[in-house]
């Protein structure tokens, strides 16, 4: 998350610095204080946010990364179908980790297409399934599908104690119990 806030316009060098102490609290709260954040913005400095992204991705279309920061941006200002439709593009470039866990989570939460949730983390590479950020989406996919059995062996496959993720942060055991 660190990463997403400090390539965020507006996000000055004492927020770059101060990122790294959230770490501990959850991931639910610091997606809460960026919401509350961006509503307390005028609608005209979002939008001029969201046009400078979408920019860069005019400057740099075969970049991935310039397009997977465009989706987290909307993602941020609430435009699931925009930031569905940049990770489509980004996907049609490469097969960014990051990329399929966001598109699988939409299509899971929007469509409650868990075939198609499944489709897309079965496309994740081998060392990318071992990121803390594709075992907890494979665990949230596990859950959804009604699959505990196979969620816990995904959690177990984490030999940390402690996850970090953008929907969960804390315990692995929290996960378990």
């Amino acid at each position: 998350q660190a990463e997403d806030g400090i390539r965020d316009i507006g996000v000055t060098g004492v927020q770059t610095c101060a990122l790294p102490i959230w770490r501990f609290l959850n991931a639910s709260l610091v997606t809460r204080v960026r919401v509350v954040a961006l509503q307390g913005q005028d609608a005209e400095a979002l939008n001029r946010a969201t046009k400078a992204k979408e920019q860069l991705v005019e400057l740099f279309p075969s970049d991935p990364i310039v397009g997977y920061e465009l989706a987290l941006h909307q993602r941020d200002i609430g435009d699931a179908v925009g930031m569905e439709q940049t990770l489509d593009r980004v996907l049609s470039l490469a097969p960014i980790t990051n990329v399929l866990i966001w598109k699988s989570r939409l299509v899971m939460w929007l469509r409650g297409d868990l075939a198609e949730c499944k489709r897309l983390l079965d496309r994740i590479t081998e060392s990318g399934q071992t990121y803390e950020r594709a075992i907890f989406a494979r665990w949230e996919y596990a859950m959804a599908a009604n699959q505990p059995e196979i969620g816990l062996n995904h959690l177990h496959s984490f030999t940390g104690t402690w996850m970090e993720d953008f929907n969960y942060t804390g315990p692995k055991g929290m996960l378990t119990a």
